[in-house]
């Protein structure tokens, strides 16, 4: 099987009329299908209990657009059963063949990528852009992956001049996957977990996150009207109760989860407690950020500002890439701070139901507790009488969430938990530093350690930055969010994460078992059987 260069999926035109029309026909089907209800799905069949998970639209409180089912424990049980089953032979499938099963999957992303696009309008309200780069993300992982999967199904011969001796590295499949996701790309970084898993010989066990069940039910369809055997992966919505019998089923050989450092680290802790039929289990963590983005004197303001609105304001700021902490360099007066602000325009910024393309920054926060814990945390801040600038009018209906900046913060105050931990909202911090030295300490200053960036125009800047910057990603004159599959493997280090970055072809072996092989080929009495 010989497969081109990998290349990343072209973003869509939406210059193009067909494309408007094609996502507004879909946006209008998705509005007649709400309502719909989606069983769990187990072997391949629909099940119901009396469970009920309801998913609305946040950005319309009042408007359902699914149902789903939360499965019991037995029912979890016997989807477990089945994948350890039908692992056995998945994991003896040619490798080729289950890059096959992964390019199908691509394919049928692909013709049916307006179709997820409305629904992640509706169900987790992204902007026309967002939702169609998620999808594009989600076939580059199919892609990726698929050739992966081809790379390390080839044994690997070490130090071939060796005489007489032959040495290999030869991958196997670890065994059942525990599928944890999350919310704010329920899709890409669904499809990631699973392509990733099944393109390394091991089924899966998928609970998507609570607010995104509807795009966990179709993600887990397209996988299996690719061909793939219905054993192999299950659909199991729900919350905490479901995610805590997954991670300690005794067949369950590694967990991949993103969200919460919280949840995390509780992952990690009884990964380690309740070792599985194989040993210990591995557990891939992508967690949280509190980023910080540089600005150097020597900055095109331009060019910064707009990568600052991106970073922070773009899907709400709910991404764990998103800037929080805006870090200036240099002697500023309150003059300069409040122009440097106005430039951020947050009274021009529009906020609305995504369904409307002129909405495409800023729309509705995920859910009730995100609203209020956002709110929450802007009023503490508030009462501790520092400097605002905020959006005035918002919509009414949805969760829309009040844009705010604020600034002249006291340094004293630079490491409050209110500052430092991740907000995952449209809140931004302006933070003052006398140098750039001062400033990387206090973009240091978190346990976090994902993603960070400078804007500046000098070389000697950039290197220091590099040199001291802690950090998984770090971008240079450029917004800190938007990390392209094999372009930019994205993963954090301290407290953002654990285990390889996603996006890469190494990822892989997060679910596979290295067997080191050394064959004396001088033996006597070696027989061919």
């Amino acid at each position: 099987m010989n497969l081109n260069e990998f290349r990343n999926e072209p973003h869509i035109d939406w210059t193009n009329p067909d494309n408007r029309k094609r996502m507004l026909e879909a946006l209008e089907k998705r509005k007649i299908t709400c309502q719909k209800t989606y069983p769990i799905i187990v072997d391949g069949r629909g099940y119901i209990t009396s469970e009920i998970l309801s998913s609305y639209d946040p950005a319309d409180k009042n408007r359902l657009v699914g149902v789903t089912f939360q499965p019991d424990k037995l029912l979890i049980t016997c989807a477990e059963k089945s994948a350890e089953h039908a692992g056995q032979s998945w994991r003896k499938l040619p490798w080729e063949k289950r890059a096959e099963y992964l390019l199908k999957t691509a394919q049928i992303v692909r013709e049916k990528k307006f179709e997820m696009a409305a629904l992640l309008v509706y169900e987790i309200s992204k902007t026309w852009d967002e939702a169609l780069g998620e999808i594009e993300e989600a076939i580059d992982f199919l892609e990726l992956y698929a050739r992966a999967a081809l790379k390390y199904g080839k044994d690997t011969t070490r130090q071939p001049y060796v005489q007489a001796e032959c040495n290999l590295t030869r991958f196997r499949p670890r065994g059942t996957t525990a599928a944890i996701s999350t919310w704010n790309f329920p899709f890409s970084l669904s499809v990631e977990k699973i392509a990733a898993s099944l393109a390394a010989g091991c089924p899966v066990l998928f609970k998507p996150a609570e607010q995104a069940p509807i795009v966990g039910w179709h993600t887990t369809k397209y996988f299996l009207d690719a061909g793939i055997s219905p054993e192999l992966l299950a659909y199991l919505p729900g919350g905490k109760e479901v995610g805590n019998i997954l991670i300690t089923l005794p067949s369950v050989t590694q967990i991949s989860f993103t969200g919460s450092e919280k949840v995390g680290r509780l992952i990690e802790k009884s990964a380690l407690e309740t070792s599985g039929k194989l040993g210990i289990k591995n557990s891939d963590l992508e967690m949280g950020g509190s980023n910080s983005l540089i600005i150097c004197p020597s900055a095109d303001l331009d060019e910064a500002m707009a990568g600052v609105i991106r970073s922070r304001f773009s899907f709400n700021g709910q991404k764990c890439s998103a800037l929080q902490r805006l870090i200036l360099v240099g002697s500023r007066d309150d003059q300069w701070i409040k122009n440097f602000i106005s430039r951020i325009s947050l009274g021009s910024l529009k906020i609305g139901h995504p369904e409307n393309p002129e909405n495409n920054l800023l729309t509705a926060v995920i859910d009730g507790a995100a609203h209020q814990r956002i709110t929450e945390r802007i009023q503490r801040i508030s009462q501790k009488g520092i400097d605002t600038i905020e959006k005035a009018d918002i919509p009414k209906g949805g969760w829309f969430a009040r844009p705010v900046v604020f600034y002249n913060l006291p340094w004293e105050f630079y490491g409050h938990p209110d500052i430092q931990e991740e907000v995952f909202g449209p809140v931004l911090f302006i933070l003052n530093a006398s140098s750039l030295d001062r400033a990387l300490e206090i973009a240091n200053s978190t346990r976090y350690g994902l993603t960070a960036g400078i804007y500046t125009g000098s070389t000697g800047d950039i290197d220091y930055f590099l040199e001291k910057i802690q950090a998984g990603n770090v971008y240079i004159n450029r917004p800190i969010v938007g990390a392209m599959v094999d372009r930019q493997p994205f993963g954090g280090i301290k407290c953002s994460g654990k285990g390889k970055k996603v996006g890469t072809k190494e990822h892989l072996k997060f679910y596979l078992n290295e067997m080191t092989i050394s064959q004396n080929l001088l033996s006597r009495g070696l027989k061919t059987s």
